[in-house]
């Protein structure tokens, strides 16, 4: 029997006019995280961190946000 880890970790979506962009697991590093929000910036994305068990999830969750 597989079972799969469903324990909460933390997303970034990338958000631009209303409509999530992307989504992706936050970085783990500082490093890895101002790159993030540099190049989010230089795009004019707005950037939403959310805690949830996979992208999908993360990413309804900042859609509810959005309404």
């Amino acid at each position: 029997m597989v079972t799969l880890d469903k324990a909460p970790r933390p997303f970034i979506a990338l958000v631009q006019d209303g409509t999530v962009i992307n989504t992706v697991a936050a970085p783990t590093t500082d490093r890895a995280a101002e790159e993030l929000y540099v190049e989010a910036f230089t795009h004019c994305l707005e950037v939403h961190e959310v805690t949830a068990i996979d992208r999908f999830e993360a990413h309804t969750q900042v859609l509810a946000t959005l309404v």
